[in-house]
C-alpha cells in the first residue's frame, strides 16, 4: 500500500513489490496469479480492516444517531491512523480495478457502510435518498478530516469533530 501510495498502481511493478518485501518476484506469483489479483487481495484486506475497526463494537442497542456518530468518528480515526489504506482505497475507487468488482457485493467497500446507512434511511433517521449519496457525505467528510490531519494542514480537536458531525447530521437527517 505504501508503494502504491507513492507510485500509483501503474508505477508499482511486481519487481518493486518483491524488492520491498525482500522476496523473489516468483514468490509473489506463487501466491497471486497477477498484479491485478494482488491488488484485489489488498483491497479485500483493507475492507476487512475497515469493517473490523468501525463495526465490530457497534452497539445496536444505542440510538441510531449515536451509532452514526460513533461509526463516523471510528471511520475518520481509521483513515487518520492508516493513511496508506486511505490512499489505496481512494486510488482503487478511481481506477479500472473497480470495474472488476462491478457485480460483486463488495463494490466500493460500501456494502457494510451502505447497509448501515440504509438502516438509518429505513428507520426514518436519514433522508430517503440513495445511500450512495449519503455514503459520499459520510465517507467523504471522514476522509477529508483524515487527509487534513495527515497532511498537517489542520489539527482537528474534539470540538471540530463535533462541528463536522453536526454539519453532516444536519445534511442527512430527516
Amino acid at each position: 500500500m505504501r508503494l502504491i501510495r507513492q507510485y500509483g498502481f501503474h508505477g508499482t511493478s511486481m519487481s518493486l513489490i518483491a524488492q520491498e518485501a525482500q522476496v523473489a518476484t516468483g514468490t509473489i506469483y506463487h501466491y497471486f496469479e497477477s498484479k491485478d489479483d494482488l491488488i484485489l487481495a489488498v483491497f479485500a484486506h483493507c475492507q476487512v480492516q475497515l469493517y473490523v475497526s468501525i463495526f465490530d463494537q457497534d452497539d445496536r442497542s444505542m440510538p441510531y444517531p449515536q451509532r452514526l456518530e460513533t461509526t463516523w468518528i471510528k471511520l475518520a480515526s481509521f483513515y487518520t491512523e492508516r493513511p496508506d489504506v486511505l490512499s489505496f482505497l481512494e486510488q482503487f475507487y478511481s481506477s479500472p480495478y473497480l470495474n472488476l468488482l462491478r457485480n460483486n457485493e463488495t463494490l466500493c467497500g460500501r456494502d457494510r457502510v451502505g447497509a448501515f446507512l440504509k438502516e438509518g434511511i429505513r428507520r426514518g433517521y436519514i433522508k430517503d435518498v440513495d445511500e450512495n449519496v449519503v455514503g459520499a457525505a459520510f465517507i467523504g467528510t471522514a476522509a477529508a478530516v483524515a487527509k487534513q490531519t495527515n497532511n498537517g494542514t489542520f489539527v482537528f480537536q474534539e470540538k471540530h469533530l463535533a462541528h463536522m458531525l453536526a454539519i453532516l447530521w444536519e445534511g442527512i437527517k430527516i
